[in-house]
């Protein structure tokens, strides 16, 4: 059954529900021709028992769900999951070929050295026959998209924190260490792409005074910047708001690349999500602490942040999500839940 709650109290039009044997339901349902635009429109799903009388016969009643038009939202876990439930995944997409590539991971005390690639259109996972030059967890990784190399910074293998950087071009299947490497070791740094000029950004180091690092990749330059970001960091950067990477730890903040500033723009109370960004401007925050299985939805205009209804199937930290460019679906791939037990799902999230 599906109930529909509005300021207006107006109901749905020829709802069909079907239940398949995995227990998910699809819902389908028309709204209203009278409903005055912009009606906040919410709906909860209710499970009954119809061997039982009301009010006993009403077993669960889900969140409210947000299905106003224009402001869809919606959360599934892809059929196809991790081979090995990990942690510290590091992702990008390649956009030539519109596929994710996740980089190590760990579990327990193994660190892995495999590079897969995820396609979202045919949910096909594959590991590619390159490897990284040791196991390794919480590496960040980047997408130059002149090339469409991707680069892979710091990270930590059994023996501790790196400073490599990571060179991985999956057109010929090839890994290259550069020589060039990262001032001191650093695992766990948020690195993105600024689009208007490719260069890469790394934030969070918990070295050299916790500097913003920008790299070149097509000289393979490494400067360190003025500002600094605190570790667990965690920020977003979009081709199609190509001017802003937006922060956060404990504030919300625009770094501006071209002057080498930092605007923070309000307090916040989660650390250890992983964000990313959207087409509509937004960010997008998931998991972290201190509730672990929530979704923040950060509107860089009014500058405020929302919890949306559709709720992480667990809590979680450390998963890694990137935004399809394609079509903007979010995908958060691993992590590790609250008792620290590493994750194997793929979880996608869609929005408009």
């Amino acid at each position: 059954d599906l109930s529909l709650y509005s300021l207006g109290s107006i109901g749905l039009i020829n709802s069909q529900g079907t239940l398949n044997s995995h227990g998910s339901a699809m819902v389908t349902w028309n709204i209203p021709s009278n409903v005055p635009p912009n009606t906040p429109l919410y709906a909860s799903f209710i499970t009954l028992d119809p061997a039982l009388p009301f009010p006993q016969a009403i077993l669960s009643i889900s969140p409210a769900y947000n299905i106003t038009p224009n402001s869809f939202e919606a959360l599934t876990i892809e059929s196809t999951s991790l081979p090995i439930a990990k942690t510290g995944l590091s992702c990008a997409e390649n956009t030539a070929t519109n596929t994710l590539f996740c980089f190590g991971g760990k579990n327990g005390n193994t660190y892995f050295d495999t590079i897969m690639e995820y396609n979202p259109n045919t949910q096909n996972l594959t590991t590619r026959s390159a490897t990284l030059p040791s196991g390794r967890a919480y590496t960040a990784c980047a997408e130059n998209p002149t090339t469409h190399y991707i680069y892979c910074f710091g990270g930590e293998n059994a023996n501790g924190a790196l400073n490599e950087i990571i060179e991985y071009n999956s057109s010929n299947e090839t890994v290259t260490v550069l020589s060039t490497t990262l001032p001191s070791v650093n695992t766990k740094l948020s690195c993105k792409t600024y689009y208007p000029t490719s260069n890469i950004y790394c934030f969070g180091a918990s070295t050299n005074g916790s500097r913003v690092l920008e790299f070149n990749p097509s000289t393979s330059n490494l400067v360190l910047k003025n500002t600094t970001y605190t570790p667990d960091t965690t920020c977003t950067s979009s081709p199609t708001n190509a001017n802003q990477i937006y922060c956060f730890n404990s504030f919300a903040s625009i770094y501006d690349p071209t002057t080498d500033t930092k605007t923070n723009l309000r307090f916040l109370s989660f650390n250890n999500q992983s964000c990313t960004n959207h087409s509509n401007g937004k960010s997008y925050c998931f998991g972290g602490q201190p509730t672990g299985n929530t979704i923040n939805e950060f509107n860089p205009t009014a500058i405020t942040f929302t919890t949306k209804y559709s709720p992480l199937p667990s809590p979680r930290t450390y998963a890694a999500c990137v935004t399809l460019s394609t079509n903007s679906n979010i995908y958060c791939i691993g992590g590790q839940s609250n008792q620290n037990n590493p994750i194997n799902e793929i979880v996608k999230y869609t929005t408009i």
